[in-house]
């Protein structure tokens, strides 16, 4: 069975950032986390499925400055954790 991730098991950093930042998921039921980021108007600026690691490293310094909502969802999308991310340049 799947465990479902809470909200504070998941921390980013640095945040504020330039666009570089780590993600890590303190969570021992690593099964493919899917990463989703959209901008303030809901437009999906990144993605990346299959997050199996504790800590990832991303680079979004190409998005411009702004408010991002970073969202963390399991295997099954049944359990979304959704953070704020600013990118500061």
């Amino acid at each position: 069975p799947t465990l479902a991730l809470e909200y504070d098991q998941v921390v980013i950093f640095p945040n504020p950032t330039s666009g570089k930042f780590t993600l890590e998921i303190n969570s021992q039921d690593l099964t493919g986390h899917t990463i989703t980021v959209h901008n303030s108007i809901g437009l999906q600026v990144f993605k990346q499925e299959n997050i199996t690691d504790q800590k990832a490293d991303f680079d979004l310094v190409n998005v411009s400055t702004g408010l991002y909502f970073l969202s963390i969802s399991d295997e099954s999308n049944q359990n979304t954790i959704v953070r704020k991310l600013l990118i500061q340049k």
